[in-house]
Parts: structure tokens; sequence; C-alpha cells
């Protein structure tokens, strides 16, 4: 028969090379002519490999020649010794491993011939998952016969060391102080002798996350180390030992009860292995059943101990217990029930008969039950269980309200002989059972009303109903005045204080309430706080605050007027409170959505109404001539549109770190003279003031109330009517000359859209504040020169200048190209291969240019970044006239106008030096910060970018000297251009001076 695939159906070897179990054929010989790919998944040989080989290569040798036996007796006898469906045989692999094996077999005849097939199914996985099932049941059964915690775990240790081939196991349990973890038992294989490493290990302890034993108790999850003979100290503090006790693979495991490890197993073995998961899990549920014997023996003994307490239990409940007999004598009476049913023995111990117990016994209703409805006749004549709330009218008139539980019990014949009673005071519990009920009804009165006036009434009588307490009120913030108003009140709160309010200031405890959201409980208002008697006529006082509505006040003229329940029906009262407010704000709001393109269109206008008005604050703002009369007239127009209640602008003090108001508009009421603003980052800097300065960027709270980032100011804010805020820094090319803060009377003002209006008035007044200080640098006929010490060298040209000598200095200022400015720079000291190594290192070797070298002065072009420090000073408008530096210090001199502030420069150096700089003097100069700046500007305004490049070339390269240093052509090569263009730039620019000096220009 050929088995080849060229004879073989399509459909088979389909079915067969999809097939995870291994299909085998074989002839009469025990030959095998065919097998599918999965023999190599399970026995490790490919088809190729075994074809033509017989059956038995691929068993174990105790089974050949028991299996050539067999085939040749069937084909003899026809005699089978086996059931062919499902035999569990063992399979040789290819390594020489054995693999548990499921094998159906079938026969066959083809042409002639006779032939079997086998169907191999590995079974090792299910011979595992029956192992672990085993070893499961076996612990639960030798856990279930410990005696005591030490039994059950020796006997863990030993089933598990012995189904997984560990070959020491070791018990770790909690000591006494709870501090550290100790040794309490072992087992270890009988082949094995661990005396050694049990000695050193027994009276060693382990505080929580020390060791593997301490980490598994902190943590509560298990560990493998495979190999604890390499592992470093502190992964296994026992590793000397371990090594000489011959351990290498080791897993701890921890044992938990009730969610606390109150042990750990610890596992080792001869060979190193890395973790084996399914170890793992079986350790895992293993302990997980040893923790739950831990808590039934617990269990058990905490039972014991509970039943040893019951006759003391009943003689100190605080619950009456009594036994009646049928005669209805009490046979058993606790100290307890003497004290509810207000009886006691004679001088013989006996008491009445209970139908002789002068009290009356009440029904639901408050009327008296007849004898046939008393509880101990219906226990003791009708044998029922009685459970069952009654009244007891006392012969002085008192009333109480007892739980009476009575249970019969029973004789041999089933006849009743006694009857239990147990007596529970639920007078308390059926006042307060009566007023939830009362504060349910209020709950639907509140649904029906319509508006706030109504809520607060209703609110207010039934809290008098509820709580019982004389004085009720309820408070509702009114945002316009900042203040909480009276809504409703119950007539005591008249003639206590008539129309005035419960607390004489209006800052006071309701406030504090409101404004932290907290709630304010005081049993003792006088001996809690330090208000005086004139400042509340309350004594005690339930404070709760209804969220952003205002706040509820119930209390009395007494000290300790009310319980915990009565604390706990009043939150409960307030939160009814508080969503009928929520309600009747909803319905407001669907109300409004009505009109809810009005009110988009409002907002459209708004902005629209604030884009106008920054328009005119930007054109005004090129009529202002000083910086005071920027920030004033920024402010006034900002506070005359709505809806802005309040405007300031603010300056940073670097020398404190304040935010210093320098202007401001609108309802301020002393604001600022109250609140501290800070831009650092302490708490008064954490504000939208100190967040803005810190990061350049708008800073918005459109809940003053509820924003916690606003909280030290929320008060101050709140009582002017500010619901909300936004900070805006003023910043020009990075520098940042204040900010701008804007309060609105109402939340969530300042949109997107807003903010972004508002950021671009930022940067407009930035700049503004910027041209004023460059315009008055150029008008200033005199200057102030400072000159600053510097000990920080991280800047690389005062590095440079302190290795090499030497001294920098400003020669002129050229135009702006993409992002740099370009500058004409002279130095001193150095030569010229050392400063374009410098450039080309820090800078760029292409923006340096070679202008004139002589007389041991070079001056060169160049272009600095817009982020440069001097840059940035030359912005506000100073001069850097020197900097030089030594190997102990640097020197930079700047040139600044006389109207400047020199506070600000300082600021500006302290900014970019931090405490590694210092002021050393300040000098008066005659001379202006730039010599010749103002027809200078206008000359170079009337110049195009080309010709100021060529012109500034032309001049410091010697073209203008007589002899001339560089030709036309020279200046050509320097900026890559032709010779006439150079010749046509330069005659242009004569004439464009010519006719400034000469003529009309």
């Amino acid at each position: 028969m050929d088995f080849d695939d060229s004879t073989a159906d399509a459909r088979f070897d389909a079915l067969t090379e999809t097939l995870t179990d291994a299909l085998i054929i074989i002839d009469s010989q025990s030959r095998i002519q065919f097998s599918n790919p999965a023999l190599e998944d399970i026995l490790g040989y490919s088809p190729e490999e075994v074809r033509g080989e017989r059956l038995t290569r691929l068993m174990p040798g105790n089974l050949k020649t028991r299996h050539l036996e067999a085939v040749d007796r069937y084909l003899t006898t026809g005699e089978q010794t086996l059931d062919w469906e499902h035999i569990e045989l063992p399979g040789q692999h290819k390594d020489g491993h054995e693999v548990p094996l499921s094998i159906s077999f079938s026969e066959f005849e083809l042409g002639g011939e006779q032939y079997f097939t086998g169907v191999l199914r590995d079974i090792s996985d299910r011979r595992t998952l029956e192992a672990e099932r085993d070893l499961l049941h076996a612990t639960k059964d030798e856990i279930a016969k410990a005696e005591d915690l030490s039994e059950g775990l020796t006997a863990t240790l030993r089933l598990i060391g012995e189904s997984m081939n560990w070959v020491h196991g070791e018990a770790w349990i909690p000591a006494a102080d709870g501090e550290s973890i100790e040794w309490d038992s072992w087992w270890e294989a009988a082949d094995v002798d661990c005396s050694a490493y049990r000695e050193a290990s027994a009276d060693l302890r382990f505080e929580s996350g020390n060791g593997l034993v301490g980490r598994v108790w902190q943590t509560g999850e298990s560990e493998w180390i495979p190999n604890v003979a390499s592992a470093d100290g502190s992964v296994f503090e026992r590793a000397p030992a371990a090594t000489n006790a011959g351990f290498k693979a080791t897993l701890g495991v921890p044992i938990r009860t009730n969610g606390t490890v109150v042990a750990v197993l610890v596992f080792y073995m001869q060979e190193e292995q890395n973790v084996d998961e399914r170890m793992v899990e079986v350790t895992q549920a293993v302990a997980a059943d040893l923790g739950l014997l831990m808590a039934r023996k617990r269990a058990e003994e905490t039972l014991r101990e509970e039943r040893d307490l019951v006759s003391n239990i009943l003689q100190t409940t605080p619950a009456g217990i009594v036994v009646l007999n049928v005669r209805g004598e009490f046979d058993y009476v606790n100290e307890r029930a003497e004290e509810l049913l207000r009886i006691e023995p004679d001088e013989n111990g006996q008491y009445p008969s209970a139908g002789d117990i002068s009290f009356t016994v009440l029904n639901a209703d408050g009327e008296p039950v007849t004898d046939a409805e008393h509880p101990y006749r219906t226990v003791l004549r009708n044998g029922e269980e009685v459970k069952s709330d009654v009244g007891v009218e006392y012969p002085d008139g008192d009333q109480r309200w007892l739980a009476v539980h009575g249970t019969p019990l029973r004789g041999p014949d089933g006849d009743v002989t006694r009857a239990v009673f147990a007596f529970e005071d639920v007078t308390e519990r059926k006042r307060r059972a009566d007023r939830l009920e009362r504060l349910n009804e209020l709950g639907q009165e509140l649904t029906d009303v319509e508006s706030f006036e109504s809520a607060c009434e209703h609110a207010v009588t039934g809290a008098q109903e509820i709580l019982d307490l004389p004085v009720t009120t309820v408070e509702r913030y009114d945002p316009e005045t900042g203040r909480l108003d009276p809504c409703a009140r119950t007539p005591q709160v008249e003639d206590l204080v008539g129309d005035n309010p419960l607390f004489a200031s209006e800052r006071d405890l309701p406030w504090q309430a409101f404004v932290q959201n907290q709630p304010q409980i005081y049993n003792d208002i006088h001996a809690e706080t330090d208000l005086d008697a004139d400042e509340t006529a309350l004594s005690s006082a339930i404070i709760l605050p209804l969220d952003q509505h205002g706040v509820f006040i119930s209390g009395a003229t007494e000290i300790n007027a009310f319980s915990e329940t009565d604390v706990r029906l009043a939150e409960n009262l307030a939160g009814n409170i508080e969503a009928v407010f929520d309600r009747l704000d909803r319905e407001e709001e669907l109300r409004t959505q009505k009109s809810e393109l009005e009110t988009k269109n409002n907002q459209l206008q708004r902005v629209q109404r604030v884009n106008e008005e920054i328009r005119d604050i930007t054109q005004a703002l090129m009529d202002a001539t000083s910086k005071a009369e920027i920030q004033r007239l920024v402010v006034d127009r900002l506070a005359n549109s709505d809806p802005y209640r309040f405007v300031w602008f603010g300056e940073r003090d670097l020398a404190t770190d304040d935010i210093v108001p320098t202007a401001s508009a609108g309802v301020e009421e002393g604001y600022l003279d109250t609140v501290e603003v800070t831009a650092d980052t302490s708490e008064t800097g954490q504000g939208p003031a100190g967040r803005a300065i810190r990061s350049h960027e708008p800073q918005i709270q459109n809940n003053l109330q509820s924003d916690p980032p606003f909280e030290p100011w929320r008060q101050e804010a709140m009582q002017r009517g500010y619901r909300a805020s936004i900070a805006v820094p003023v910043v020009y090319n990075g520098t940042c000359y204040g900010l701008l803060n804007l309060y609105a009377n109402e939340p969530e003002v300042f949109t997107e859209m807003e903010e972004a209006v508002l950021t671009e008035l930022g940067e407009m007044i930035g700049y503004a504040l910027n041209a004023m200080e460059r315009y008055n640098a150029l008008v200033s006929e005199d200057s102030v020169e400072l000159e600053f010490v510097i000990r920080d060298f991280s800047n690389p040209l005062m590095n440079l200048l302190r290795e090499r000598g030497g001294s920098v200095r400003l020669e002129n200022i050229g135009n702006r190209v993409e992002g740099s400015l370009r500058v004409f720079v002279a130095f001193t000291g150095l030569d010229f291969e050392t400063i374009e190594s410098f450039f080309e290192q820090h800078v760029g070797g292409d923006d340096l240019t070679l202008i004139r070298n002589r007389n041991g002065e070079i001056i060169v072009e160049l272009l600095l970044p817009d982020d440069s420090f001097l840059v940035s000073l030359v912005e506000r408008g100073a001069i850097p006239a020197d900097i030089r530096a030594t190997p102990e210090e640097g020197r930079i001199t700047v040139r600044i106008p006389q109207s400047a502030s020199v506070r600000e420069y300082v600021e500006l150096f302290r900014d970019r030096y931090g405490d590694d700089v210092d002021l050393v003097a300040r000098r008066e100069s005659p001379e202006p910060v730039q010599s010749r700046a103002e027809f200078e500007r206008a000359y170079v305004d009337r110049l195009t970018e080309r010709q100021q490049e060529v012109l500034q070339t032309a001049y410091f390269a010697g073209f203008f000297e007589q002899p001339r240093e560089h030709s036309a052509e020279d200046i050509a090569e320097m900026l890559g251009v032709s010779q006439p263009t150079v010749s046509r730039h330069v005659r242009n620019s004569e004439q464009t001076l010519f006719s400034m000096l000469f003529g009309d220009g």
C-alpha cells in the first residue's frame, strides 16, 4: 500500500494536517506507514523520521515486547487483551522523557493488507491537574485533622514538599510583639540532612520587608528565587548557610486569614530552576486552605469564649430578660428588667405575677390592650412567639415604648412550660422613627414648592417638629451683597433678636460654615469658640451649609440641647433643603434655556464690546506718555465694561516676591489692603495672580466659591460680590511687565473666546510698556550707568573672558533678521581666531563677520538670538557698555535712561543670575543712552534692510577712512554681492542722509 501524498485524498490530508492529536497508521508488522505533523509536537519525531520504523520506537523499553506479542496474538487469534478505546499508556519522547498518552486503536483492510490506526493524545496537563487535585484534597484532610496551627503547618510543608520535589520546608509566624516574624516549624525529605541550616535559622527573626521572609510577610505576595546561592544578601539573607546546605531554587508563599498574612511558608530544592508558575499556583491554593483552617480554629476558640460569657452577659445586658412560668410567675428577672417593668422582689425574693404589675400596656395606636392581647398571654396560652413594640403607661403617667420578644419553652411532651421575654427600651427609637416619618413627609412637601421662599417656610416649620429645637432659620447667600440673608425663621428667633441676625457679625460661624462648605456643630458655643454672649443668643447650635445656596441653623439658648440623632436628622433635613434648592435652580435653568439663543447673543455682544474696548485702549495707548498712564488707562476702561466689577494692575517685587498693585478701578472696598498676593509657591502664591506671573499664561477661576486654588482670598472676594476672576500676564518678548487682574460679578464668565481676547490685550499692553521704555531710552539726554558683579560663570562668554582676559563692548545695533538681532561688537584683548572659534562652538560660525582689526580692537558683526540675555537688555532700553571678567568675578556695565527704574534692571539681572549677582555701582552720566539716537533712528527707519547692512559693514570695515582700509569690492565679497550693488546702496544711503541734513527730509 502506498501512503504518499500523490495518492492520498486531499480532504484526508487537510484533516490530518490540522489535527492536534497524533494520527499513526501501522501495518501488520507494526511498521509505521503514515503519521501526521502532530506527532512531532507530542513526541518530537517528524513523520519522515518514523516512516518505516517499528511503532516500538515510540514506546518505553518495558512496553516494546508486550506490544509486539499483543499484535502477533491478535493477528493469530483475533483476541483483544485490552479495550482499544482511550487506553492510557506512556510514550517515549525523542529526547528520552516519557509522555502520558491517551490512545485509541482501530483496524482496516486495504488491498488485502491489514492495517491499524492509532490516535495519540497528550494528557500531561490532565495528569498534572489530577496530581494537583489530589494534593489539595490530601492537604485539606490533613489540615482538617490538625489540632493547632503548628501541626497544620507541618502537615502542609510535608505534603507540598513531597509532591513537588522540595527537599526542605519551613514555616514562619508573626512574633507576639507583631514587629517581627519568627521560626515555627519545619519538614525535610527523608534522604536530606538540613539540621545545620535549621539550627542557623531557628533563632532568627525578620522585620517587615527584610529578607525573603520579611518581604513576603510585608507584601502578601509569593516570591521565587531561582538560585539563593548566587543571590545578594539583601535578596536572601541566609545565602551562605543555604549554599552550605546545597539549596538553590527557593519559594516563599504567604498564608492569609481575613486579608492578613499570618504565616509564611518557604521551600527549597537542590537544583537551580526558574519560576514554575504552576507550582506557585498550587502552593498558593494550599496556603489558602491553611488560612481557612486557621480562621476556623480561631472562630471555634472565640465561640467557646462567647459561651463562657453568656451568663455574665445575661446579667449585664442592657436588655431586660425575664422567664415566666405557666402561672404567670417570674422564675428569673435580671436587673434591667426590674428597671423597665418597675418591679422589685419582696422580702421573700418573690415578684408580683405578670397580671398584677401596675402599668397599662398600649398597642401601636396608643390604646390599652385587652387581657387576651397581652404579650405574655399570647406566648404562654397559645405557644406563639411574639415580636412587637408595645407602649407602657406607668402609674405616674410616664409613657415608654418597649420592644418585646417572647419565646415559648416546651417540655418533653411539647407543652409550653415557660416563656422567655426580652425587653428593650425603644422610646427614643420610636420617637426617631416618628421624626423620620415626618422628615419623609416634609421631603414630599418640598417637592411641590415652587419658590425659594416657600421652600424656606416649609423647611423651618418642619424642622421645629422634627428636631424639637426652638430656634431654626434658613439663610440664603445673596451674591449681589455678598451676605447671608434670612429666608425664614421660627418665632423664637424674633423673640430672641427681633429683626437682627442671630450672630452679630456677618462673618461669624454661619459664614465660615458656608464659605468652607463644612458643618459646624457646637454643644457649647461660648466654650468652643471665642464668641461672647452679646455676639449670639445661642448656646448650642447646628450650622449646616447648603452648598452654594446658604446655611441651615438650628439650636437653643441652653448648652447640650441636641443629641447625635438630632444632628443626623438635621443633616438629612439640610440635604432635603439643598435638593429642593438645586431643583429650583434647575427649573430656573430650564426656564432660561428658552432664551438660550439670546444668552449666546449677549455673550457674543459682550465679547464684541470687550473687543471694542480693546481697540479703544489700543488707540489710547499710542497717546500715553508714561507707564502709570498706560496702567491707569487700561484699568479704568475695563472696569467700566460689564461684567467686570473690579480691575487692578500689579507688578512683581523680586525683593519680596510680593505682587504690588500699581493701579485699580471698580468696586474695590479695601480688597487690596486685606489680601496678600505673592509670586512664589507658598499658599499666597497659588492663586491666579501668582500662577500667571510664574507661567506667563492666563489663569482663570470661574467660580470663586468652589474653586480650591482661590481658598486664601475667598471670603474677602465673596463679600465684595466677586464670583469669577482672570489674571492676564502682561508679557512682551519673554519679559513680564506685570499682570492684569479682572473680577466679574457672576461665575463662569471667562470663556475661551474672552480669554483669547484678554490675552491679546495683555500682549498689547506689554508691547506698549516696552515701547515706552525704549522711547525713554531714546529721548533721554542723560543716563545712568549700572555696574554689576557676577559670580556665575556658567555663561560661555563670561567664562571665555575669565580664562582669556579682555573685554566686550556693544558698538552698535542693526536690524532684526528671522528671530535674531544684528549687532556690532568690539572685543579687546582677544585675537580673532579665539573669537571665531568661540562663536562657531556656541552661536554658529556663519553668523560672525570680521569688520575691523586695528590697534588691538576687533569689531565683528554677528546675530544674537532673541532669547539671549544681551538682547533682553537692549529690548528694555539698556546698552551693555562693558563686559569683562577675572578668575574671581565678572563685571557688566550697562547704561540705562535716567527715567528708568533701577530696580527693574536689578530684577532682570537677578532673574538671570539669581543670588550670584550684585549691583556694586550706580553712576550718573551726561551721555545719552544712545548717542544721536533720535536722529539715527529716524535715519535708519528710512533705509531698507539691505541698505542698513551695506552701510554698517562698509563703515566698520573702514570704507570711509582715508586712505580706505577696504574697497567696494572687499565689501561686496564680505556680503556676497556684486561691487555695483554695494556702490548703489552706498550712494542711495548718502542721498537719504544729505536730504535729512540739508533738505526737507
